[in-house]
């Protein structure tokens, strides 16, 4: 069962900060929150305004970071779950070959290196949350079809 939630140890090392309150001096968010992309994949506007402001330490923006990661996540395991509920035998392997795939790119995208540092963890955070976000919104697009 423990390897089922693998891919989020990234994640939950970052969360392990939230007891350590190390300031943010004029943190930018990444790139994507300064355009549209937040909007097109459906983040919440209360983490975009936590990341660009709102949190003023390490400890409460992994905390946004963590809130929203968690509503994406559920979004995203809505949408899969439905899609493979429409779908019958060669699909439904398809999709999950797919999904897992997706589950180790992301890892490796978002993963963090033994000597990051604090902003590291940051950027890695959000990189669980934009592209789980993502994912989701790929899913959900596909039940519209």
């Amino acid at each position: 069962m423990a390897s089922a939630y693998r891919h989020l140890t990234p994640l939950i090392s970052c969360l392990t900060l939230l007891c350590i309150a190390i300031p943010v001096a004029a943190m930018q968010p990444p790139p994507a929150r300064q355009s549209k992309a937040s909007s097109e994949i459906s983040l919440r506007p209360a983490y975009d305004a936590c990341v660009s402001g709102g949190g003023t330490t390490t400890a409460a923006v992994l905390r946004c970071a963590y809130d929203e990661f968690t509503f994406q996540n559920e979004r995203l395991n809505v949408a899969y779950k439905t899609l493979m509920s429409r779908m019958e035998g060669t699909e439904k392997t398809s999709l999950r070959n797919e999904e897992r795939k997706w589950l180790a790119d992301k890892k490796q995208r978002c993963a963090l290196h033994e000597d990051s540092g604090t902003t590291d963890q940051i950027v890695a955070a959000d990189c669980e949350v934009t592209e789980t976000a993502r994912r989701a919104a790929e899913l959900e697009m596909r039940l519209k079809k």
